[in-house]
């Protein structure tokens, strides 16, 4: 038997879903345990369905789904099982804007809750299954604090865009969210790039963008200003100082001061074209 936190029902039954991401790979195939009937209209893509239970019961919004995942990014744990809150199957599932909002709405925490099984935050598993880079800068302005997050084997967002072959403008929010994440090894040994240069779905301008970062902040001395994320105030944020005394904010040059610190602080808007 298996029980839903917050839901007294059993589940004795095993719900499947195969389907293909946008960018024409396979999906994970899951299988899924809930007791809410959330969960289940999300499972077969009703995403209108789905809305407006979030509005009738949002606290469903809180309820956990367990189930096992098998998909081409290996898994830390051999049985891959997963404990999820439905912010966290929506990325997975790639759902529409609307519905990433409404649970955010209904449990903001929820976009900040690790899988107890991986450690993965929903921008992780929005990252892993290659989500529409809308979707993925939609979690990232909720949580901007998320892409700096590992998860239990060292692995940033970043990291986990690289091995799925996420789209460029992807790496782009993910870059201004968190420009230091390409210097950043997991518990592997192996940075986002080295990840990158072996996955053979990644366009050459993507791995290009990652080196021309990589190697920038691992020549200049690093500095962090605060910074707001679209109204959204994130921990800190990296700006670099160059020894001519240039700033450059996330990876882009902006402004010249008249001696090389401090720095001052900049900001970029997140819509800036890749």
């Amino acid at each position: 038997e298996v029980h839903c936190d917050g839901d007294n029902s059993t589940l004795p039954s095993l719900q499947t879903e195969t389907s293909s991401n946008y960018l024409g790979q396979d999906l994970p195939q899951i299988n899924g345990f809930s007791g809410s009937r959330l969960y289940s209209q999300m499972l077969t893509r009703d995403w209108e369905s789905a809305l407006s239970i979030i509005e009738e019961q949002p606290k469903d919004a809180r309820k956990w789904q367990y189930g096992i995942e098998l998909d081409r990014i290996e898994s830390q744990n051999s049985a891959g099982m997963w404990k999820r809150l439905p912010i966290h199957s929506a990325c997975v599932l790639h759902a529409p804007i609307g519905v990433i909002e409404a649970l955010h709405w209904a449990y903001p925490k929820g976009i900040t809750i690790k899988d107890p099984f991986n450690g993965a935050l929903p921008l992780h598993l929005a990252c892993r299954h290659s989500a529409p880079p809308e979707l993925v800068k939609t979690i990232i302005i909720g949580y901007p604090q998320g892409s700096r997050i590992t998860d239990d084997i060292g692995r940033l967002p970043l990291h986990l865009a690289c091995l799925s072959g996420a789209s460029r403008l992807t790496f782009i929010y993910l870059l201004k969210a968190y420009p230091h994440a390409v210097l950043v090894k997991d518990d592997r040994r192996r940075s986002p790039l080295q990840y990158a240069k072996q996955n053979p779905t990644l366009k050459a301008e993507t791995v290009d963008l990652l080196e021309l970062v990589h190697h920038f902040l691992e020549k200049q001395h690093v500095v962090e200003d605060d910074y707001s994320f679209e109204g959204f105030q994130s921990p800190r944020r990296v700006s670099h100082c160059s020894d001519d005394g240039s700033v450059v904010s996330g990876f882009y040059e902006t402004r010249s001061v008249a001696s090389p610190r401090p720095c001052s602080n900049t900001d970029d808007n997140l819509d800036s074209s890749p």
